[in-house]
C-alpha cells in the first residue's frame, strides 16, 4: 500500500506544477475565472489521493477475497456522501463544496471499507481454521 500512496502523492505533487498548462490546452488563457475554478478542483482532488488509494486497495482486496457485496456497498457510501455534499455543503460554500464532493466520497468509503476489510479477514481466518470462532 505504501507504493500506491507514493504514486498518488507524487501525482498530486505533479498537479501543482502542470495544472495551468493542462487547462490552457483546452481553454483560452483569457478566461482566468474558469482556469482558477479548474485549479481549485484539481487541488481539492489531488490533496485527497491517499484516501482514494485506500478505497482502491481495500475494495479490490475485499472483492478478491470473495466478498463482492461489501465492495458494492462502498460505492453506495460514496454516492451517499456525494449526495449529502450536494444537498448541504454546496448551498453554503458554493463551488468549493462541489470540489469537496469526491474527497468526501472517498473518506466515506474508507470509513466503511476499513472495518469491512478487517471483518472479511477474520471471516477467512475462521473459514480456513487459522482462528477459532467466538
Amino acid at each position: 500500500m505504501l507504493n500506491f500512496c507514493s504514486l498518488y502523492s507524487g501525482s498530486s505533487g505533479n498537479s501543482l506544477f502542470v495544472q495551468n498548462e493542462n487547462t490552457n490546452i483546452l481553454i483560452d488563457a483569457g478566461e482566468s475565472a474558469i482556469i482558477e475554478l479548474t485549479r481549485r478542483f484539481i487541488m481539492a482532488s489531488a490533496l485527497f489521493y491517499i484516501p482514494l488509494t485506500g478505497v482502491n486497495v481495500y475494495r479490490f482486496c475485499i472483492q478478491g477475497m470473495g466478498f463482492s457485496v461489501f465492495a458494492i456497498l462502498a460505492g453506495v457510501f460514496e454516492m451517499l456522501a456525494r449526495t449529502l455534499v450536494a444537498i448541504f455543503l454546496i448551498p453554503i460554500i458554493g463551488f468549493n463544496g462541489a470540489c469537496l464532493a469526491n474527497p468526501a466520497a472517498w473518506i466515506a468509503a474508507d470509513i466503511f471499507l476499513i472495518p469491512a476489510f478487517m471483518h472479511c479477514c477474520n471471516k477467512l481466518k475462521i473459514r480456513h481454521g487459522m482462528k477459532k470462532s467466538a
